[in-house]
C-alpha cells in the first residue's frame, strides 16, 4: 500500500469517527430533553468517554442511578 493509499484509509477512518461521534453527542441531547435532565444540584449527569483501539465507548450515568452505555466498533 502506498502513501496516497494509506492517507486516504486514515482520512475515511477520521471521517467516520466524526460521524459516530456527532451521532452521540445527537443521542446525548435527545437523552438529556428526554428525560428532563438538567445541569443543577439536583440532577447530576456523568459521563464517560473513551477511544479503545477501534472501539468507541460512551456512558451515562444519572443521579447514581439510571444508566446508559454505547459501544460502536
Amino acid at each position: 500500500m502506498d502513501a496516497k493509499n494509506s492517507l486516504e484509509e486514515l482520512k475515511k477512518v477520521f471521517t467516520k469517527f466524526r460521524s459516530v461521534a456527532d451521532h452521540i453527542n445527537m443521542l446525548q441531547a435527545s437523552m438529556n430533553l428526554s428525560m428532563g435532565t438538567k445541569q443543577n444540584e439536583d440532577s447530576e449527569v456523568q459521563q464517560n468517554s473513551s477511544l479503545n483501539g477501534g472501539a468507541i465507548n460512551k456512558s451515562f450515568e444519572i443521579n447514581g442511578g439510571s444508566s446508559a452505555s454505547i459501544s460502536l466498533n
